[in-house]
């Protein structure tokens, strides 16, 4: 055994006795007993415990290693790390001097430390001391094996360390007692970023969660150790880039109240009272808030109370507890002068105590400054709470208290290092028992309150803590009360606020004001008996489980968790756990990208002006009148659409027209803005039918048409290139006279009046007199329409290849296998028009295009619906669904259960759903279908149930239908068909669905209710089968135009053999006497060998999802078999899996 030449400057670690190392010690063969074997990470054992660190210290002064090494030394007795950064949690400590290394280093923190083996192996170390004085890092030996249960081999070249039986990490000797791990420094310091990003909740939540602390507050209760259950801080970019719009809306700049240098210096030795009123009564008819503030502690409480009469009753209880409490005497009591303070009751009982009194002069609030800037605290602390929780005013006193609790938790700048709760009873903040304000939150139900077939948890909106009962409280909005509980699951990142209101707008809010100081006044009758005055209105009203036996609601059931907001520690129910395991996959978050690389392709949405006015007054004036104006004069001067005539040749009783500018800021796919348009349109709705117009009907090509193409496109791969016709409407001669007065901004004299002679937007017959126009020209260039659909077009050239044109208005979808066909029909119509040439197509009719690699197409709405969201107050921050539809949901029509608020949002809503399902989304087409049979007159529940799609559609914005390119060619038209029998609850009518296949994806769907009820099953599934016999006709019929093939028939699957018997032949005629000549469609189809049946089972009848709201499992897998997949932002290529982004 080798001696060191430094003998060590502490005991030995074996027997105790110091002059000589550990392993020279002739005890070594003795066991050490110790506790270690079961020793305790947690901070107070590893930073209370004698820690040495011996070994590697003899050979720092003849030998110079990296600062980043890691050196094994069996000498110490606790890891000790000197860089902080390689730390993944971290908390201060009390500075405790390290025996053994170069005459002792403090260590001033502990926490856990990640670093990287050589073999690529990570690594954590718990209960790690931070030394920043340390020449090197050591692992203690001891630690690791008695505390990391790891094995550690010896050897004359170096260490293996194991766990399990498998290597984890190796290390080289490089001197006579120095081992030497081998790790990868390059990597530590990115792997405990990445961990610390991990485990630290995010700054925002901590933010919400402390009621609105401001970012450098929570800043330095990490840095001093005040928040317990927190791990490291937090850079200063993210600090100082922090935002919270409710602060921005809520805390106003203002110069602070004067302070007072001198501060009481003992417990209640002075304690400063005020009142604030609140203009709304809260929720159990309170108006004011009395506040009571320790001077030596700044422990706050705060009481809501009916009357100001209730301010001496209040005072009283609240003495009695605090004295109690602290075993202390209140000494003074400084108030403003409001007679509430003034009367004699209140003025007899402090003298009868030997409380002195201290009055601020009256209207002179300055001079009770703290009590003021108390006040203010709570005010704008109430304002942010309502603002981010999006609850209603009358939530005041709720806000108020949570705000209370929040701020005696927090560091106070006249404290060192302490919270006021702690100065007041030594009482530590621990960040994980926090939650935000109006947080979503799953309650378990007692099992006694509840049978078997019961939920065991109901959704409540969480509203602070219960402190007399050590509870939470929530707000059970189904019966609108407020109920305590303990155990709970928390969503701290959904503020579902009350589903029927709109956000709490603060413009619209009344200003909370300070009661001023009144005059001396005579004395007032005090009240009894004694309120009850915690942070509680003092009647806790509890709820009545029995109403917890309803069917599902819109509301949100636990099946439909994100599990985006941070869950508590306390019970939960069972299916939680459950559904944590197993459904994870099909719940779409974003947990791999940030929230800037999630919106990235979605640049900031600005409303374009409604009116000259709006247009006029907003800050891209100059950019609108410019617009306006090469409108006005292109129209006049280059396409000669009007002429200014006198009025008086107007023929007596014609109609003049009035117009306007629709304003427009253009985009491409990505959302980037490419110019600002403002378009001249007449106002046709006072044109006479037969007097200025004729016919008005003009075709456009359908949404199944234009996936179908697209879809022959990628399995053939073909090109798709786009073309615009520019102001196309105006290329048309009018038939009728017609006159327009100028717009806006453009104004003429009294006497003069615009002739048209064009065609002009907005006029009822322009639309026609385009179509007729441009079918023309395109017949003129050989094209030819379909019968099936009059605005797709083909051409056969010499070699007998197909080539199309998809016309929808003035767009251009051209798909050909020759590029020069398509330069040939772009040349030939700039002969006639300017055509804005777009090249390969990317986003038509609000369709996002994407050519993949491999020639595949995918189809998408992504700018669309992030529009949509943005314009219902959706954004990155709102948590997702797993469906569109909460399965099991039934919604009633009831005459006079809405608002017309509620109305115009709920029809806005649904116009933008249908687009967007009839787009490139089949997953929510029985959702939107559903819904919109209440459009007539929603209410809460179903404008509830519309929020849950849109909230869908957020977790779900990116996904795309996928065209793949095909190995064969296409053989036939395959579809599905499915009906729910009497699935209306109003009208007992069937829903039946369909959906046909092109290139691996779906190209045509549908959801809808049928027009009369079913007697039966196999009823409801004939009509079905006759609904989508009719759409396989034509799409078959379309792919023979397309010269894709001929004389195969249209594939349907059904899960129903009764109905497919009934279609083949009238074998049940007994059951199906009553079934209408047209409703035999599908019969008569099928016998003339247009149509052909096959059965399937019903796990594999991807039509389900078009009759009815499914459970999250089998709804992702029928979207995936619809050819939905999600796309990652980074990686620009559809995924394989559909939900849980890639």
């Amino acid at each position: 055994m080798l001696k060191s030449k430094h003998p060590p400057t502490g005991p030995c670690r074996r027997c105790h006795k110091k002059g000589h190392w550990a392993l020279d010690c002739k005890h070594q063969g003795e066991q050490k007993t110790t506790s270690n074997s079961n020793h305790d990470d947690s901070v107070s054992t590893a930073s209370q415990q004698p820690n040495i660190g011996y070994f590697a210290s003899c050979l720092f002064a003849c030998r110079h290693l990296p600062d980043d090494a890691f050196v094994v030394d069996s000498g110490a007795t606790a890891h000790m790390v000197a860089d902080w950064s390689l730390f993944t949690t971290y908390r201060r400590t009390a500075q405790t001097k390290i025996g053994g290394i170069a005459g002792g280093i403090t260590a001033i923190g502990i926490g856990d430390v990640a670093f990287v083996a050589k073999s690529g192996h990570p690594i954590t170390l718990r209960g790690v001391l931070h030394m920043p004085g340390l020449a090197v890092n050591l692992l203690s030996v001891s630690r690791l094996c008695d505390t990391d249960r790891v094995r550690l081999a010896f050897t004359n070249e170096g260490i293996d360390i194991a766990k399990d039986g498998q290597a984890i990490a190796q290390g080289h000797r490089v001197d006579e007692r120095l081992y030497l791990l081998d790790a990868d420094h390059s990597k530590c310091q990115h792997l405990a970023l990445l961990l610390r990003s991990e485990s630290t909740v995010p700054l925002l939540t901590l933010h919400r969660c402390l009621g609105h602390l401001a970012p450098s507050s929570i800043q330095k209760m990490i840095a001093a150790g005040l928040l317990d259950g927190f791990g490291a801080g937090y850079s200063d970019k993210d600090v100082e880039q922090f935002v919270c719009n409710a602060c921005l809306g809520s805390k106003g700049h203002r110069l602070p109240f004067p302070d007072s240098d001198s501060h009481s210096s003992e417990t209640l030795g002075l304690v400063h009272s005020d009142v604030l009123s609140f203009p709304t009564p809260s929720l159990t008819g309170k108006r004011y808030l009395v506040t009571f503030l320790d001077d030596h502690s700044r422990k706050l409480w705060a009481y809501a109370i009916d009357h100001k009469s209730d301010v001496f009753p209040t005072f009283k209880t609240w003495l009695a507890e605090v004295e109690l409490e602290t075993n202390a005497r209140l000494k003074i009591l400084r108030s403003d002068n409001g007679g509430e303070y003034r009367s004699n009751a209140f003025t007899e009982f402090c003298k009868s105590r030997g409380i002195r009194r201290q009055y601020s002069i009256p209207y002179t609030p300055q001079q009770n400054g703290r009590a003021e800037r108390v006040n203010l605290s709570i005010v704008e602390g109430v304002l942010a709470l309502l603002a981010d929780s999006r609850l209603p005013a009358t939530f005041w006193d709720e806000a108020a208290a949570y705000f209370v609790y929040c701020k005696n938790r927090c560091s106070h700048s006249a404290l060192a290092k302490q919270t006021p709760e702690s100065a007041w009873n030594g009482q530590r903040t621990t960040a994980t028992a926090l939650h935000p304000f109006g947080c979503a939150a799953w309650l378990t139900i007692a099992p006694d309150l509840r049978n078997k077939l019961d939920p065991k948890a109901r959704r409540m909106i969480f509203t602070g803590y219960d402190l007399a009962s050590k509870a939470f409280r929530f707000l059970d909005h189904s019966v609108n009360k407020i109920v305590l509980g303990r155990n709970a699951t928390f969503l701290d990142n959904d503020f579902p606020g009350l589903q029927d209101d709109a956000p709490v707008n603060l413009a619209d809010t009344e200003r909370y004001v300070v009661i001023p100081t009144d005059p001396p006044a005579p004395a007032i009758k005090t009240r009894t008996p004694l309120p009850q005055v915690r942070f509680d209105p003092p009647a806790v009203h509890h709820p009545d489980f029995s109403t917890y036996r309803e069917p599902a609601s819109a509301e949100e059931s636990p099946d439909e968790l994100d599990l985006i907001g941070r869950p508590s520690h306390d019970e939960s129910p069972d299916e939680l756990a459950f559904l944590i395991r197993h459904h994870r996959a099909f719940i779409a978050t974003d947990d791999d990208v940030s929230d800037a690389e999630a919106i990235q392709p979605v640049k900031s949405i600005t409303s374009d002006p409604q009116t000259w006015r709006e247009a006029m007054s907003s800050d891209k004036r100059e950019v609108w009148a410019k617009a306006a104006t090469d409108e006005f004069n292109s129209m006049r001067d280059d396409f000669k659409v009007f002429t200014i005539n006198d009025r008086s040749t107007v023929p007596a009783g014609a109609t003049i027209v009035t117009s306007k500018f629709v304003w427009k800021t253009k985009r491409n796919a990505l959302g980037d803005v490419t110019g600002h348009k403002a378009r001249l349109v007449a106002q046709g709705n006072r044109q006479r039918d037969g007097i200025d117009f004729n016919e008005t009907f003009a075709p456009v090509a359908r949404f199944s048409s234009i996936r179908s193409l697209l879809a022959l496109a990628a399995a053939n791969g073909l090109h798709v290139h786009q073309a615009d016709i520019n102001k196309a409407y105006l290329h048309g001669d009018l038939d009728h006279d017609i006159w327009m007065t100028a717009p806006r901004g453009f104004d003429l004299p009294s006497d003069k009046v615009l002739q048209l002679r064009r065609s002009i937007y907005g006029l009822k017959q322009a639309g026609r007199i385009w179509n007729q126009h441009i079918d023309a020209s395109l017949r003129a260039l050989g094209y030819m329409a379909m019968g099936t659909d009059h605005c797709v077009y083909s051409r056969l050239d010499d070699r007998q290849s197909p080539h199309y044109i998809a016309l929808y208005v003035d767009d251009l979808l051209m798909i050909s296998p020759d590029l020069a066909e398509i330069e040939r029909v772009i040349s030939g119509l700039e002969q006639r028009y300017g055509v804005k040439r777009l090249g390969p197509a990317e986003y038509i009719l609000g369709i996002q295009i994407r050519r993949l690699n491999d020639g595949s197409i995918a189809l998408c709405q992504e700018r669309y619906i992030m529009d949509v969201l943005a314009r219902f107050h959706f954004d990155t921050t709102t948590r997702g669904a797993t469906v569109p539809m909460t399965p099991g949901l039934s919604l009633t029509a009831i005459p006079g259960q809405g608002t017309e608020q509620i109305r115009s949002w709920y029809l806005q809503a649904i116009g933008s759903l249908l687009y967007i399902s009839l787009g490139t989304r089949p997953d929510i087409a029985f959702a939107v279908s559903y819904l919109a049979r209440f459009a007539n007159n929603p209410g809460q529940r179903h404008w509830i149930a519309v929020k849950h799609v849109l909230r869908y559609l957020r977790a779900t914005y990116r996904d795309e239908l996928l065209y793949t390119r095909g190995k064969t060619g296409i053989t036939g038209m395959v579809g599905y068909s499915d009906a729910n029998w009497g699935a209306c609850v109003d009208t007992s009518v069937s829903t039946m669905g369909f959906v046909f296949y092109i290139a691996g994806s779906a190209v045509s769907w549908s959801s809808k209710r049928q027009s009369r009820v079913a007697d039966s099953t196999t009823d409801a599934e004939y009509l079905a089968l006759s609904h989508a016999g009719k759409e396989g006709i034509y799409l078959s019929q379309l792919l023979e135009e397309l010269h894709v093939q001929s004389g195969i028939p249209a594939h349907i699957c059904t899960d129903n053999e009764a109905a497919a018997a009934v279609a083949r032949d009238p074998v049940r005629a007994s059951g199906t006497q009553h079934i209408r000549l047209r409703e035999h469609f599908v019969r008569d189809m099928v016998n003339r060998g247009e149509i052909s049946l096959s059965h399937v089972g019903t796990s594999n009848m991807v039509a389900d999802i078009f009759t009815k709201a499914i459970g999250p499992k089998i709804f992702s897998m029928h979207c995936y078999a619809l050819g939905l997949r999600t796309r990652h932002p980074r990686l620009g290529s559809a995924s394989h899996s559909r939900g849980g982004g890639v």
